[in-house]
C-alpha cells in the first residue's frame, strides 16, 4: 500500500477528474461555472455536518459547543456568499454560450440546499413537488423532513418569535439589554 499523502488522502485524482464540460468545444467559463456549484456543494454538505453537530450540542446543554459552531457555520454561510462575487465575474453572453447544453438542470435542483432549508425550519409545502421522484435525497427529504414539521431550529424560531411578541407587549425598561441569541438568528428563519 502506498504512502498517505496530501493527494491521496483528499483523493484528488477523482475530485480533479470530476469536472466536465458540456461544451464543445469547451466554453471558457464552464469550467469556473462547474467548479463553484460542486464547491457550493462541498460547503453545504460541511454546513449540514455542522449544524447537526449545534442540534447534538444543545441537545446535551453545551451551550458555549454550539455556540463555537454556530460561529463556524456563519462563516461558511459568508463564504458560500463570497463565491458568487466570483460567479459574478461570469457575463450573461459568456453562460449563454453554454447555458442550453445544461437543459434543464438547475442550482434550485440542489437537494443539500433544500435539506438546509428543511433544517433551517423553512419547510414550506410543496417545496419537493418539482423534483423528479427519482432523484437521489428526495423520498429522505419527503419521507423525513416534510413529514415531521419540528426541527430545532424552527423551534428555537417559533421560540424566538414569541419571545418577541412578549417583549413588544411590554414596557421598555432603560436597563433591558438584547439577548445574545439573537446574533445567531437568521432573518429567513425566524422573521414574523
Amino acid at each position: 500500500m502506498a504512502e498517505l499523502n496530501y493527494a491521496s488522502y483528499l483523493h484528488l485524482d477523482e475530485l480533479l477528474e470530476l469536472q466536465h464540460t458540456r461544451s464543445s468545444p469547451t466554453e471558457h467559463d464552464e469550467l469556473l461555472f462547474i467548479v463553484i456549484h460542486q464547491s457550493t456543494e462541498l460547503w453545504l454538505k460541511e454546513l449540514l455536518h455542522e449544524l447537526d453537530k449545534v442540534k447534538s450540542d444543545f441537545t446535551a446543554g453545551l451551550v458555549y459547543a454550539a455556540t463555537a459552531t454556530l460561529t463556524r457555520a456563519r462563516r461558511i454561510f459568508r463564504v458560500l456568499v463570497q463565491q458568487l462575487d466570483v460567479l459574478e465575474t461570469m457575463t450573461p453572453l459568456s453562460f449563454s454560450l453554454f447555458r442550453d447544453r445544461l437543459e434543464h438542470a438547475s442550482g434550485f435542483q440542489s437537494m443539500q440546499f433544500r435539506e438546509l432549508e428543511f433544517v433551517l425550519g423553512i419547510k414550506r409545502p410543496g417545496a419537493l413537488d418539482h423534483y423528479p421522484t427519482d432523484m437521489a435525497g428526495v423520498t429522505t427529504l419527503a419521507d423525513g423532513w416534510v413529514s415531521d414539521p419540528s426541527s430545532t431550529t424552527s423551534t428555537f424560531c417559533s421560540n424566538e418569535r414569541a419571545s418577541r411578541s412578549r417583549a413588544s407587549s411590554s414596557p421598555a425598561t432603560s436597563h433591558s439589554r438584547p439577548n445574545r441569541i439573537e446574533s445567531f438568528r437568521t432573518e429567513s428563519c425566524c422573521s414574523t
